[in-house]
C-alpha cells in the first residue's frame, strides 16, 4: 500500500510540476529596459508587470501556451510557449509605436499596475505631459505640473516651491539620477531647476516611501534624465520669450555608446546690454539663469550599463546702481545661486534574478550675496556665503526570488560638509570676518524592503532603514516602513501605509518676503533631527464609462512632525547676511524647534487614454504648528495651510496637427498675520520737555500668528500647440495664456496709510496679470 501511495505522490508532483518564466523586456531601438509592461499568460488567467528595469518573473503550474506582451507606447506581441516545461528566461524587444501629437498620459505604467501596486502615494509623470500643458512665459515647468495634483501645492502665485501634505520645501528629497539637489527652483523661485527637454521620467512619493530613500520627512521626487538614443545624430531646440533651449544627441558607438547634451539660458541680460544709453541701462537690474545636463551612456552588454552624468545651474541677479558719475552713490546688490552635480551610475542584471545598482555622486549647493554702499566718504560692503557639499555612494541590490517575493537591500554612505554662513564685512577702516563651518556629517544607512505577494489579493511591502549619524554628536535612527494592498476585485483595491522618517538637515528660510537666502544647517547637540510619521488609507477603483477607463482615488492621511525648525520672532536671514554689533556665528541662537500635524483627504479622477484626457483633483487639509517660543506657545496654522485645493486639467487632441490644453485651479487663501489694533501715543518734544498733542506715533498690535486669511486664489490657463512640417525638419508652435481672466491673486499684504481717510488700511499686492507667451520647438531631419 505504501508503494502505491508513493507512486501516486510522484505522479501528482510530475503532473503539477511548477517552473518559473522570467525575462527582460527592452526597447528595440536603444535596448533600454522597459518598466510597466504587462505580460499576460493565456490559459492560466495570470499576468505580471515588469519592474523599473524591465524585468519580470512568474511561477507557472503547467504550460501557459503563449504570452501577450503589452505596453502603452509599444506594439503588442504574442509569443508561443508550447515547448516550455522548465525554468526559462526570455529576452524580448518591443518596437516603439508612433503616437499622434497629443496622445498624452500622466503615467507610463498600465492601469493594472497602478491597482496592484501596494504603494498608495506614488505618482508618475511623463515628460510628454509636462510639455503639453500651458506655461508661464513659454517655459514648461515640472514643479508647476506636480502642483496640479492633489496633496501638492505652492505657497503663492507663480512660486515653484512645493509643499507636500503639510510639509515644507526642505522636507522634500529631490534627486536627479539618484544625486540630491539642495535647491529646486530658480528665476526668483518662479521656475524649477529641471529642464523638461532633459527629463526621461519622474516619480513623486507622497506616502509609502521605500526604505531606499531617507533624510526627508515629507516626500521624494526622483527624476531621471534623458539618455542618448545611440542610433543617430539628432538636435532639437526651443525658442521662447524668456529663454532658449538646445539639445544634441551624439552617438559615439552606434547602439552602444552615446552622449546627450542639453542646455537652456534666458536672454534678459543680453537684451539689457543692447540698451545704448548708459544712464538708462544703469537703472535696470541685470539677471540671467542658465543650466546644462551632460549624459554619457555606455552599454557594456545587454545586461550591464554605465552612465556618467553632470548637471549645473546658475542664477545671477545684479541690482547694483552706480550713480557716482553724477555725484551719487554706488549701491551694490549681487546675488548668485548655484547647483553642481557629477555622478556615475552602474546597472547590472545578474543571473536574471538579481539587479545590482551602484551610484557614486557629488552634489554642491552655493549661495552668495554682496550688498552695501560706496561713495567718497563712506563704504560698507557685506559679502555673505553659504553652501553644502554632499559626497554619496550607494550599493543597491534587488533579488527577484520569485513572483511572490522580491528582496531589496542596500547600503548608503554620505559625507556632507555644510557652511551655514561666511560673512566678510568691509568698511573704510574696518574689516571683519565671521565664519561658521559645521563639522562634516557622516551618514551610514542600511535599508531593506520585502515585497511579498501574500495571496492573489494581498500584496505587501515591509521595510526598515537604520542610520548612524556622526558630527559633533552621534545618533542611531531606526525607521520602519509598511505598505499593504488588498485587491478587492479586478476593479477595486484598498491600500494602507505607514512610515517613519528622520531628517537631520534643515533649511532656514526668510519668514516673509525678501531675498531667497536659503541656509542649510545640520542637526547637532543643540538642534535635534526632525521626525515625521505618516499613516495613509487609500481606495482606488477603475471606472469603465462609454468604452473609456477612468481611475478614481481617495487618500486619507495623517502626519505628525517633531523638531521642525523656524526663525524666532524678530530674526531673519538678514542677521546672517548683514553685519551688526550683534552679529554671531551661532545660528542656533536665531532658531527654535517645535511640532506640527497635518491631515486631510485627497481625491483624484483621472483619464489616461484617448483624445481627451486629464484629471480632476481635490484636497481638503489642515496643517498646524506649535512652538514654545512662538505665538505664546499656542497652536497656529502654517502659512501654507490650505483648506480647499481644486485643480482641473484637460488635454485634447483635435488632430495630428492641433492640440489644446487648459487647467483651472482654486485654493483657499494663505494664512497670514495682520495688525488688529493701533495704539496712538503722543509724540514727546524733547526741547519743550512735554508731549505734543498735535502729533501721534502709532503702535501696531498684531493678531495671533497666521490667524487671518488672504483672498482665495483661482486662475485659468490655456494652451494651443500646432505641429508643422518643413523640408528641413519638424516643429511645434506653442501658445500659452497664463491667467486668462486676469484674476488679481494676492502675493502678499501690507499695511499702508490712507491719506484722504486719515487712517491705516491693509492692501494686497498682485504681480501676475494675464500673460501671453509663444515658443517654437524645432527638430531638423538628419540623414
Amino acid at each position: 500500500m505504501k508503494y502505491l501511495c508513493l507512486l501516486f505522490f510522484i505522479c501528482y508532483t510530475k503532473c503539477t510540476a511548477q517552473f518559473v518564466i522570467s525575462g527582460n523586456i527592452f526597447d528595440s531601438k536603444d535596448s533600454t529596459g522597459l518598466p510597466g509592461v504587462v505580460v499576460n499568460f493565456t490559459g492560466q488567467s495570470k499576468f505580471t508587470v515588469t519592474n523599473d528595469k524591465g524585468f519580470f518573473s512568474k511561477k507557472m503550474k503547467g504550460n501557459p501556451k503563449k504570452i501577450i506582451v503589452k505596453s502603452m507606447n509599444y506594439e503588442t506581441i504574442d509569443l508561443n510557449l508550447n515547448e516550455i516545461k522548465a525554468d526559462t528566461t526570455l529576452t524580448i524587444f518591443l518596437n516603439y509605436k508612433q503616437q499622434e501629437l497629443t496622445e498624452i498620459i500622466i503615467s507610463a505604467n498600465s492601469i493594472e499596475e497602478n491597482l496592484s501596486n501596494p504603494v498608495s502615494g506614488l505618482t508618475k509623470i511623463s515628460a510628454n505631459t509636462i510639455k503639453k500643458l500651458p506655461s508661464l512665459g513659454g517655459e514648461k515647468d515640472l514643479m508647476k505640473v506636480l502642483m496640479l495634483l492633489p496633496g501638492t501645492k505652492s505657497i503663492s502665485e507663480g512660486s515653484a516651491g512645493m509643499y507636500v501634505r503639510g510639509g515644507s520645501p526642505d522636507q522634500n528629497l529631490v534627486l536627479l539620477n539618484n544625486a540630491p539637489i539642495y535647491t529646486s527652483n530658480q528665476f526668483f523661485g518662479l521656475l524649477s531647476t529641471f529642464n523638461t527637454d532633459a527629463i526621461k521620467s519622474v516619480e513623486l512619493y507622497k506616502g509609502g516611501i521605500p526604505a531606499k530613500y531617507g533624510g526627508r520627512i515629507s516626500s521624494v521626487l526622483a527624476v531621471q534624465s534623458l539618455t542618448s538614443k545611440m542610433d543617430k545624430f539628432d538636435i532639437n531646440g526651443n525658442l521662447g520669450l524668456i529663454s532658449a533651449k538646445f539639445q544634441v544627441d551624439i552617438p559615439i558607438i552606434k547602439n552602444k555608446a552615446g552622449l546627450l547634451f542639453s542646455t537652456r539660458r534666458n536672454y534678459f541680460d543680453l537684451l539689457k546690454n543692447r540698451i545704448p544709453t548708459p544712464q538708462l541701462k544703469n537703472g535696470i537690474p541685470n539677471y540671467h539663469f542658465e543650466d546644462y545636463n551632460l549624459d554619457f551612456t555606455y552599454k557594456i552588454n545587454i545586461h550591464n550599463e554605465l552612465k556618467i552624468f553632470s548637471y549645473a545651474n546658475k542664477d545671477f541677479w545684479n541690482a547694483s546702481k552706480d550713480e557716482r558719475f553724477v555725484g551719487g552713490q554706488n549701491i551694490l546688490y549681487k546675488q548668485t545661486l548655484e547647483n553642481k552635480i557629477l555622478g556615475l551610475n552602474f546597472n547590472s542584471l545578474l543571473r536574471t534574478k538579481f539587479h545590482y545598482f551602484l551610484s557614486i555622486n557629488t552634489s554642491a549647493y552655493g549661495y552668495k550675496v554682496a550688498n552695501g554702499i560706496e561713495d567718497t566718504f563712506r563704504s560698507e560692503i557685506n559679502n555673505f556665503k553659504t553652501g553644502v557639499i554632499d559626497n554619496t555612494i550607494v550599493n543597491h541590490l534587488n533579488w527577484y526570488q520569485s513572483d511572490l517575493l522580491t528582496v531589496i537591500a542596500g547600503i548608503r554612505y554620505s559625507n556632507q560638509k555644510i557652511i551655514p554662513h561666511l560673512l566678510d564685512y568691509r568698511a573704510l577702516n574696518q574689516e571683519i570676518s565671521i565664519k561658521r563651518v559645521q563639522k562634516p556629517t557622516n551618514e551610514l544607512s542600511f535599508y531593506n524592503d520585502y515585497e511579498w505577494r501574500i495571496s492573489p489579493k494581498i500584496k505587501s511591502v515591509l521595510g526598515y532603514r537604520i542610520t548612524n549619524l556622526k558630527n559633533d554628536t552621534s545618533l542611531f535612527l531606526i525607521e520602519p516602513r509598511f505598505s499593504l494592498n488588498y485587491k478587492i476585485n479586478n476593479k477595486q483595491a484598498l491600500k494602507f501605509g505607514y512610515q517613519t522618517i528622520n531628517q537631520w538637515f534643515h533649511l532656514i528660510s526668510n519668514p516673509g518676503l525678501g531675498p531667497i537666502e536659503d541656509i542649510w544647517v545640520a542637526s547637532n547637540r543643540k538642534i535635534l533631527p526632525q521626525k515625521g510619521r505618516q499613516t495613509t488609507i487609500s481606495y482606488e477603483k477603475i471606472l469603465h464609462i462609454n468604452r473609456n477607463d477612468y481611475i478614481l482615488k481617495y487618500d486619507i492621511y495623517y502626519k505628525d512632525f517633531k523638531n521642525i525648525i523656524a526663525y524666532k520672532d524678530g530674526f531673519s536671514s538678514s542677521d546672517f547676511a548683514i553685519y551688526s554689533n550683534q552679529a554671531t556665528d551661532n545660528w542656533e541662537d536665531f532658531v527654535t524647534q517645535g511640532k506640527g500635524k497635518s491631515y486631510g483627504l485627497e481625491c483624484l479622477l483621472e483619464k489616461k487614454q484617448g483624445k481627451l484626457n486629464g484629471w480632476i483633483g481635490y484636497t481638503l487639509s489642515w496643517t498646524r504648528h506649535q512652538f514654545d517660543e512662538l505665538n505664546n506657545g499656542k497652536w497656529f496654522y502654517a502659512r501654507y495651510d490650505r483648506r480647499h485645493d481644486i485643480s482641473i486639467v484637460l488635454m485634447y487632441s483635435l488632430s495630428s496637427k492641433w492640440a489644446f490644453s487648459a487647467n483651472w485651479i482654486y485654493g483657499t487663501g494663505q494664512a497670514t498675520t495682520i495688525p488688529i489694533q493701533i495704539i496712538s501715543t503722543p509724540l514727546f518734544k524733547i526741547n519743550a520737555d512735554k508731549f505734543d498733542s498735535r502729533g501721534f506715533s502709532p503702535t501696531f498690535v498684531n493678531s495671533d500668528r497666521n490667524a487671518y486669511r488672504m483672498k482665495a486664489i483661482h486662475r485659468l490657463d490655456f494652451g494651443v500647440q500646432r505641429n508643422v512640417k518643413h523640408r528641413w525638419g519638424e516643429g511645434i508652435w506653442d501658445l500659452s495664456i497664463y491667467n486668462v481672466y486676469n484674476r488679481k491673486n494676492p502675493l502678499y499684504y501690507y499695511l499702508g496709510y490712507n491719506q484722504p481717510k486719515n487712517s491705516y488700511s491693509i492692501y494686497s499686492v498682485s504681480v501676475f496679470p494675464i500673460i501671453g507667451s509663444v515658443s517654437y520647438n524645432f527638430r531638423p531631419f538628419w540623414r
